[in-house]
């Protein structure tokens, strides 16, 4: 049986449903041409809810009066409950023959015809039910309020929704599923404050076995939650709405959005998944899941997942947009090194969105790659004049200049990218802010500034190899070799497979006059790249010297490691 969201508390329209108590059924052998029989039997099975026996027996009745009315009404309703709206259309249509002035009649047929993706056309027809005012049996005028509601909602007629939704509220206070659906155009205007409240009144009302309403009020409050920035609230939300229905796409989809801003992708991508298994061209699901890929370095499958929601996708973009996506193409493509074909991704996506800063910084990037650099600036300035509070892009800012060799102003970028961090900035990009800041003062000779801002990228990050290598080379170069000895160790226990590391370890035991040592760390850089220039040049300079030459400490052989700019991470 496939119902419709809205169908699981709706009162099933109908004037043979009432609160009364169940007739007994006749104990004598049914006639197959006893009119009263299977009327009863149809009202009685209707109102038991057993909508696939009482589709037959409202057929065989309607077979000896084709056009019995309350027949015809109890059989719309059944047909309606098992989700054949044609049918349901079908019936009400006959049962409206000569009866236009029938509000309940007038609603149901509004309701078939909105199932039936036709909210054009259901939209009169409700309008009429609520001027006709009359015979509503024991259905509430509320009903023609919320379906017309969810008429104009579904042509985009916000607006007209809410008042249509907020009278079928303040017709009928305790209509959970008219307050829910009042949340969901609420949260898409973004009043989020009256969308929350609405949810919260459908929550207090909703009753076990509606499980699957109180379901969707869940997942709505979890999107608002994530669109305050509550995001514990959000997750909170979001589980309680899969604990009661794991069949919903766009609850998983939404816990999955959450997760993503808390970088927690391994997890993300189960919710995407789970929510591509149900629905496998969920386009803002596909988008999701292209974005935890190329979080995951999995640049080739990223690629072919965001193809898929642009090209096979279907229209839901709940959680994403078609922009946002081109720019996760764009970023594959960067992973990949086809810079020109990321540029192009990043063209179509400002074309969508001309003034999104992160697109813009992101272009940047691509042109950095590029080493079109005063493009990248030029990029990477307007994207600032629009977001001037994001650290990524100071970032960016920052490692264009220093590539331009302004590295006066690539400090100021640095400065004031860590001026802007909050409590939401990723760990690792504020690490890298203070792990960049620290090369460009020991380009500009500021030893001990620079040692600072590399210890504080260690204390955000202490497996962070990079700045354990460069805290050595600055403490190097200050002449504190013992503990530029063990800066450099720690970074080579987190990665062993980086010559520039060995030959940085190689540089310092010269300095401390051991160089058979030495010449051991240029040995090990060589078995990972046994061509790598400066290892042999380095080492063709050591084995000139012997034990009775004096050795100095070495120059400026290798420089500090400084991080590349990177696409930022696009929080939904």
């Amino acid at each position: 049986m496939r119902l419709s969201f809205f169908h699981l508390c709706l009162t099933i329209l109908g004037v043979t449903l009432g609160s009364g108590k169940l007739m007994a059924q006749p104990q004598q052998p049914p006639r197959p041409w006893d009119f009263r029989y299977w009327s009863h039997l149809c009202q009685t099975l209707t109102q038991a809810k057993d909508y696939e026996a009482a589709a037959r027996t409202c057929d065989q009745a309607l077979w000896i009066r084709p056009r019995d009315r309350e027949t015809l009404i109890n059989k719309a309703q059944n047909q309606f409950a098992l989700g054949k709206f044609a049918e349901a259309l079908a019936a009400y249509d006959l049962a409206l023959l000569g009866q236009r002035q029938n509000s309940l009649l007038l609603t149901g047929k509004c309701a078939s015809l909105l199932e039936l993706k036709q909210p054009q056309t259901a939209l009169p027809w409700c309008s009429e039910a609520i001027q006709v005012n009359r015979r509503w049996g024991n259905i509430s005028p509320a009903q023609a309020w919320f379906y017309r509601g969810r008429s104009w909602q579904a042509l985009g007629e916000l607006p007209n929704a809410v008042a249509d939704l907020e009278q079928a509220v303040a017709i009928d206070p305790a209509y959970p599923v008219a307050w829910v659906a009042l949340a969901d155009v609420l949260t898409t205007l973004d009043r989020l404050e009256d969308a929350l409240a609405a949810s919260q009144r459908a929550l207090s009302q909703v009753r076990p076995p509606d499980d699957r309403l109180r379901a969707k009020a869940l997942t709505l409050q979890g999107v608002i939650y994530r669109r305050q920035g509550r995001d514990a609230d959000a997750l909170a939300s979001l589980t309680q709405a899969l604990a009661l229905d794991q069949k919903d796409p766009r609850t998983w989809s939404e816990q999955a959005a959450v997760l993503i801003t808390l970088s927690k992708w391994d997890a993300a991508l189960v919710g995407a998944d789970w929510a591509l298994k149900l629905s496998p061209n969920y386009a803002a699901a596909l988008g999701q899941k292209c974005q935890i890929l190329n979080e995951k370095s999995q640049f080739q499958d990223a690629l072919t997942t965001c193809e898929k929601a642009l090209q096979q996708g279907d229209s839901r973009w709940d959680t994403t947009t078609p922009a946002v996506t081109w720019q996760q193409h764009g970023i594959a493509l960067v992973g990949l090194k086809r810079y020109a074909d990321a540029l192009s991704s990043l063209k179509i996506a400002l074309d969508l969105q001309p003034n999104n800063g992160d697109f813009l910084t992101n272009q940047a990037v691509i042109l950095w790659y590029l080493e079109r650099y005063q493009e990248a600036l030029v990029s990477n300035q307007k994207a600032l004049q629009i977001n001037p509070r994001s650290p990524q892009i100071w970032f960016n800012q920052g490692r264009i200049l220093v590539s331009l060799e302004r590295n006066e102003e690539a400090l100021n970028a640095y400065e004031t990218g860590l001026k802007q961090v909050t409590g939401r900035t990723p760990h690792e990009l504020v690490a890298i802010l203070w792990l960049n800041q620290g090369v460009v003062q020991w380009r500009q000779k500021q030893l001990a500034d620079a040692l600072k801002s590399t210890s504080q990228a260690l204390e955000i990050q202490p497996d962070l190899a990079d700045a354990w290598y460069n805290q050595g080379l600055i403490l190097n170069d200050l002449r504190k070799f013992p503990e530029a000895l063990t800066a450099n160790g720690r970074a080579l226990k987190i990665n062993p497979k980086n010559p520039d590391y060995w030959l940085s370890r190689a540089v310092i035991l010269r300095a401390l006059n051991q160089l058979e040592a030495a010449l051991e760390c240029l040995d090990e850089a060589l078995k990972l790249d046994s061509e790598n220039a400066k290892v042999l040049a380095y080492r063709a300079t050591l084995r000139q010297l012997t034990e009775a030459t004096p050795v100095t400490p070495a120059g400026n052989l290798i420089t500090p490691v400084i991080r590349v700019p990177a696409p930022p991470p696009v929080r939904p």
